[in-house]
């Protein structure tokens, strides 16, 4: 059975697409935005969401 718990660790180097998600969110000046993360089970989006890069802005 495979763990599916958040890290806080970069295993596959999100920090550069965590990196770009802040920049659109913060280019948007409170403006109504969307976005999202696609990947198979256990890929990471959530850690990436709750990445500091994301979750200080």
């Amino acid at each position: 059975m495979w763990n599916d718990n958040q890290t806080n660790k970069d295993y596959v180097n999100f920090k550069c697409v965590a990196d770009t998600a802040a920049e659109i969110i913060l280019e948007a000046e409170g403006q109504p935005i969307s976005m999202g993360v696609s990947g198979g089970w256990g890929t990471g989006k959530s850690s990436m969401w709750n990445s500091p890069e994301i979750v200080d802005i």
